[in-house]
């Protein structure tokens, strides 16, 4: 029996949506373990990743990075002060912005979840072969720049 496409459209959409959800789901739990969310973990990485090339990181920037709003962001770098993970400072040329530095203690954290992370993803991909991560990986990737062409508002 023929599939139509209107059909297997819709359960290739929902075999990408359940397997981000489960994704999403199980990546969430491993950081419990460290008690960081997702995004907390997410915006620590980013602040590493951009202090290793440049010498200042603003919110603007890991907002940017991590491609959220930076109202988004105000209330996620305040919980990671108050744990003393990161620390902000006056930005030295810009007076209405700030910098976002990782603390020891951050930096400590970040490493050993950095480390579960791609334990993790290792084992969750550990069953598919190489050539199939290349097509997974190029047909993700295909997918979101389509996806960023559309509207959804004029669908």
């Amino acid at each position: 029996m023929n599939e139509s496409r209107a059909s297997l459209e819709r359960s290739a959409w929902l075999a990408v949506v359940q397997a981000y959800q489960v994704c999403t789901r199980q990546y969430t739990r491993m950081l419990s373990a460290y008690d960081l969310t997702v995004a907390q973990f997410d915006a620590l990485t980013r602040i590493q990743e951009l202090g290793q090339r440049q010498e200042h990181v603003t919110p603007h920037e890991i907002a940017e990075a991590m491609l959220v709003t930076r109202g988004n962001l105000t209330g996620l770098i305040r919980r990671l002060q108050e744990r003393h993970l990161l620390t902000t400072q006056p930005h030295p040329e810009d007076g209405r912005s700030v910098t976002c530095r990782l603390t020891t203690i951050g930096n400590e954290l970040l490493t050993e979840a950095q480390r579960a992370s791609a334990t993790f993803i290792q084992e969750q991909l550990e069953p598919f072969g190489t050539q199939s991560l290349i097509e997974t990986r190029e047909q993700m990737r295909a997918m979101a720049v389509h996806l960023e062409t559309l509207d959804p508002d004029n669908i």
